[in-house]
């Protein structure tokens, strides 16, 4: 019996210790890439603009419904930027974006940052979730870019 009673404690302050450092972290996980598409600012902001082009590049699915992740474009300057907005049922799986368009010198390239942040949470395993979210689904998003680039240079190529 003692040592049952042992084992609960030591559980029950195992836990609680694990929840209080995580407070240390942060509830919002972010993540972030960049890199140059050969195609002016304009050609990279059409592909951004309109959904319709995102099946093409985006590399988890565009959907319209809430269970599977609904994408809602937010504010657009045009040329420059591009908000975004996957909203889920459960608000930890929803997420902001962003694409933040600076052309060259020359306008005959266009430096692409893309950025997401998703808020997590106070729950520990939320957190760690949160932590690893950049090596869980930075490959994903880097593949999303490489495809955004084929795409655009393509469109830029297609452009008289």
């Amino acid at each position: 019996m003692r040592g049952i009673r042992m084992l609960l404690l030591s559980a029950t302050v195992l836990i609680v210790l694990l929840f209080l450092f995580s407070l240390f972290f942060s509830s919002n996980a972010k993540m972030q890439r960049a890199g140059v598409i050969d195609a002016p600012a304009s050609v990279v902001f059409r592909q951004l603009s309109d959904t319709t082009h995102w099946k093409k590049w985006y590399p988890w699915p565009v959907s319209q419904d809430l269970a599977h992740g609904k994408l809602v474009l937010g504010e657009m300057i045009k040329d420059s930027a591009v908000h975004y907005r996957v909203l889920a049922e459960d608000d930890r799986l929803s997420l902001t974006g962003s694409f933040f368009l600076t052309a060259t010198t020359d306008g005959k390239s266009t430096t692409l940052n893309w950025s997401m942040e998703r808020h997590v949470g106070l729950l520990p395993w939320w957190k760690v979730r949160g932590l690893l979210m950049d090596r869980v689904y930075g490959p994903t998003m880097e593949k999303g870019l490489t495809d955004l680039k084929a795409v655009a240079e393509n469109a830029a190529g297609d452009t008289p």
